[in-house]
């Protein structure tokens, strides 16, 4: 077995973590009296407040967000199954899939400052935003990888 052989580990593998961001919080604040945290699909967990949802732009960029996240997620963790299992690969789509989820991160992070300038500047960025960064980046190295690998034995 190749190393190109073991390539779809790697797109799971950021299927995976790209998954994970959705269930995770985007982000919150720490502080010694009160915390909080915001998930990307707008809801929002405090000590003072309990459990509630945000409001138009939270919702609008969430959905957005973890449409694309789940959209990305699920085309890496499908097609690495599938070039495990049958050895049939569809080109470029782990790169596609890593710039969907990479997108998707940047969109929600864009949109929100626009909206609440500053709001994002001083919170602590949770796996939710670090990891489609990550997950993307993985998944667009695999394509990469793979393709150069391809390149190599033709």
């Amino acid at each position: 077995m190749t190393f190109k052989d073991r390539m779809w580990f790697f797109s799971l593998i950021a299927g995976i973590l790209a998954f994970t961001s959705v269930f995770a919080p985007a982000w919150g604040v720490i502080v010694p009296s009160y915390s909080f945290f915001v998930w990307f699909w707008n809801l929002e967990v405090s000590t003072d407040m309990g459990i509630s949802f945000l409001g138009d732009a939270f919702i609008t960029y969430g959905t957005i967000t973890t449409i694309m996240l789940l959209v990305g997620a699920f085309l890496l963790v499908l097609t690495s199954v599938l070039y495990k299992r049958h050895n049939k690969r569809v080109k470029y789509i782990w790169m596609i899939s890593g710039i969907i989820i990479i997108l998707a991160s940047i969109i929600y992070v864009v949109g929100l400052e626009i909206e609440y300038p500053g709001l994002l500047a001083d919170e602590n960025h949770s796996t939710a935003l670090i990891g489609p960064l990550v997950s993307g980046t993985i998944a667009i190295i695999s394509e990469l990888v793979f393709l150069r690998l391809d390149r190599k034995q033709k």
